[in-house]
């Protein structure tokens, strides 16, 4: 058995704006920052054994104080990038919908197969290249405790595609910035035990 602790990134100026943010390589913002430091408190007493993360920066820094307060080191891989939003990158929904609306209309009807922003990934290349990670992770770390830092769209394709949900349902599921999902391998296939639960979840409103 492995678990997995699956972890969003922190929060960007690009996420506080609303913009399509995927490929695009940015930073974290002050916000974020502090959302990854809180994340690491937060995680202090949970044994992690080892710290995946994407080849994306905000990716990175969200894992960087975790792994540093373990004493681990980051490692990168690209499978578990964001989806590439091709020619919607940067762009807030509303200006998608009024330059692109055929091609908005296919990504959110047909997201298993149509890709988005057009020159962009389907969610079934997507799942592919994130299933194979997680399958290989899994089979490499057995009996360990996999952090794994990655993104809002790709992580909720992965999670539906998982429990055989149609791609559109992906949704219907939220992955806040510093949400963490935690999973495990079983003999039936990989099965969630807690979903999108961040430091701040039962903190006073």
């Amino acid at each position: 058995m492995t678990t997995f602790y699956i972890v969003r990134h922190g929060e960007t100026e690009w996420n506080s704006t609303d913009r399509y943010c995927g490929s695009t390589d940015i930073s974290l913002s002050d916000t974020g920052a502090e959302q990854a430091n809180q994340t690491a408190l937060f995680l202090a007493c949970t044994p992690i054994d080892v710290v995946y993360a994407s080849t994306l920066t905000r990716a990175r820094e969200t894992a960087e104080p975790i792994a540093l307060a373990k004493g681990l080191h980051v490692q990168i891989d690209r499978r578990i990038v964001e989806v590439d939003f091709g020619m919607w990158e940067g762009l807030k929904a509303r200006e998608i919908r009024t330059r692109y609306p055929q091609a908005w209309k296919q990504w959110h009807e047909e997201p298993e197969s149509y890709p988005a922003g057009t020159t962009g990934e389907s969610a079934d290349a997507v799942f592919r290249r994130m299933n194979l990670f997680f399958e290989e992770i899994a089979a490499r770390h057995l009996h360990e405790r996999v952090l794994v830092v990655g993104h809002s769209v790709s992580i909720r394709i992965y999670l539906a595609g998982m429990m055989s949900m149609p791609m559109i349902a992906y949704r219907r599921l939220v992955h806040s910035n510093t949400g963490i999902s935690v999973l495990e391998t079983s003999k039936e296939g990989m099965r969630i035990l807690l979903l999108n639960c961040r430091y701040d979840t039962f903190a006073e409103q």
